[in-house]
């Protein structure tokens, strides 16, 4: 029997190419979406178009009793979320509560993994961060993203949901719009200098939009869903002055890349990820980064050019 994974924040990047991904290994995946795409999806069955949280949820799981469920809903901007920490609060922790809760009432055996983020450990004194690395987040988003892990260790612990959590590091690739890759495309085509917060010698740890489906995959099939957290990085370090740099490379244009040295609020000075738990569970070839931004890059020229 094929087995059911359900998708929130199906529409969004992550989720949607967790979507794609799933429905081409044959999982029957069940989408749902704040606002249905107009783009072409691989579909088997029905999307769903609601905004969490929401009553609709329930009926669903209800219905399908799906066989995983990824919570990748939620707001997922560090800046919006100090502009509006109250609607951050609602998106990533209210809707959380709130999924917890359907999926106790209509189907206790669904497997949950909640996509949290590395926001939650905030400026780590040590690095590479691991995961029993005391968090210190240092906006609302990294607060909320815990608040939700907090959640789901509450639902498999007192009511024994299987649940596991993975704080993901820097995510990118197609389909990205936002953060400093894009901010960097941006100003690459409207501006001779091309002006970054900060020295340049903050860094991050990037993994590829492709290599994040394979690593969920694994943890839908291995994992011992017991409220166990993972850290999903590729455990290399790159700074951002080296990133910019390979992004222009790659773009093909060289322009001249100046830090302005002031700081951004709710922005880590320093990311590198121990994943040692993780390659206990799943062996993955990650993608070099120069393979990834080259691929990033080929993507921009092409909705640049609108096709």
């Amino acid at each position: 029997m094929t087995k059911k994974v359900l998708i929130t924040g199906a529409g969004g990047f992550i989720g949607s190419h967790l979507w794609r991904y799933l429905d081409y290994h044959h999982y029957l995946v069940i989408p749902c979406v704040t606002t249905k795409p107009n783009r072409p999806h691989p579909a088997n069955g029905q999307i769903y178009s609601f905004r969490l949280p929401d009553q609709q949820l329930g009926s669903i799981i209800k219905q399908e009793k799906p066989d995983w469920l990824v919570h990748c809903a939620g707001g997922a901007s560090v800046p919006k979320s100090l502009s509006s920490p109250n609607q951050d609060f609602r998106d990533n922790v209210v809707a959380t509560e709130s999924l917890f809760d359907a999926v106790a009432k209509n189907s206790p055996e669904t497997k949950v993994i909640f996509i949290s983020s590395a926001a939650v450990y905030g400026n780590s004194s040590e690095l590479p961060i691991r995961e029993d690395t005391l968090p210190n987040p240092i906006s609302p988003y990294g607060f909320h993203k815990l608040m939700g892990e907090l959640i789901s260790q509450k639902y498999y612990r007192l009511f024994g949901i299987p649940t596991t959590i993975l704080r993901i590091f820097s995510v990118y690739g197609p389909g990205l719009k936002k953060q400093l890759l894009w901010d960097i495309y941006q100003k690459w085509l409207t501006s001779e200098i091309i002006s970054l917060y900060g020295t340049g010698e903050e860094s991050r740890d990037f993994i590829y939009i492709d290599d994040l489906g394979k690593v969920i995959h694994q943890v839908m099939i291995k994992s011992d869903f017991k409220a166990t957290i993972l850290n999903v990085a590729t455990g290399r370090e790159i700074t951002i002055r080296q990133l910019a740099n390979l992004m222009v490379d790659k773009l093909g244009e060289k322009k001249q890349i100046h830090f302005t040295r002031q700081t951004k609020s709710g922005d880590p000075d320093r990311w590198q990820a121990d994943i040692t738990r993780l390659n206990r569970l799943a062996q993955i070839n990650w993608l070099a980064i120069e393979t990834g931004i080259s691929n990033y890059a080929h993507w921009l020229h092409r909705i640049g050019e609108g096709k």
